[in-house]
């Protein structure tokens, strides 16, 4: 959490904690594993190729970089929500990284793109023959989705609001909608507040 005011919850500080602590855990294993795969293959572990493993590491697990704008960290997490996960998702979307990677990362990051996009296709297929309703309209907001009443449920780890095209409206239309689904909580408040309705089009007060 950005604030510390949310630590004085009880329950919220531990949480945390324990929720960073995992992910560091998860960070720290994957590297140590990459760097045997590099052993075994014969590169040499030198800093810059060590310093490429991280970097994808951490862009899979949502923690991309923010390049020039990292100095801006705080105030992007003020107006946007989780922007190094917007920025990973970004960056593992782009095929310079399959491209001109270190071979070491480009066979990381294509064995893990393949592995995610295979097993949520099946989630969807699984789901499908079950009977739940699985969206297939790349233009539906809920393209890829599993519905099930009034839940979503996305397999795709956050990657589809960048892959599916507008259902209505012009193309500037559709990046408003966009930019105005990745706005902070403060800052989605504050513009439903001004358009007098909510991200669904039902009006508030």
């Amino acid at each position: 959490f950005m604030s510390t005011w949310a630590e004085k919850i009880p329950g919220v500080r531990p949480s945390e904690r324990a929720y960073v602590g995992f992910l560091n855990r998860l960070r720290a294993d994957v590297f140590d594993s990459m760097v045997k795969d590099a052993e075994r293959t014969g590169h040499a572990l030198d800093g810059p190729l060590l310093r490429k493993i991280s970097e994808y590491v951490n862009t899979a697990s949502g923690r991309g970089g923010l390049g020039s704008m990292e100095r801006a960290a705080v105030i992007l997490n003020t107006a946007m929500f989780s922007p190094r996960l917007f920025a990973s998702r970004i960056r593992l979307l782009n095929p310079a990284l399959y491209i001109r990677s270190d071979p070491v990362v480009r066979r990381q990051a294509i064995r893990s793109l393949l592995g995610m996009g295979s097993l949520a296709a099946t989630v969807l297929g699984l789901a499908k023959m079950s009977g739940a309703d699985v969206v297939v309209d790349p233009k539906d907001p809920d393209f890829g989705k599993i519905l099930i009443g009034d839940t979503r449920l996305d397999m795709f780890g956050g990657f589809l609001p960048f892959i599916g095209g507008p259902n209505t409206g012009t193309r500037l239309e559709a990046v408003g909608r966009f930019a105005r689904t990745k706005a902070s909580p403060t800052l989605g408040l504050a513009l439903d507040l001004l358009d007098q309705k909510d991200m669904a089009g039902n009006p508030i007060d």
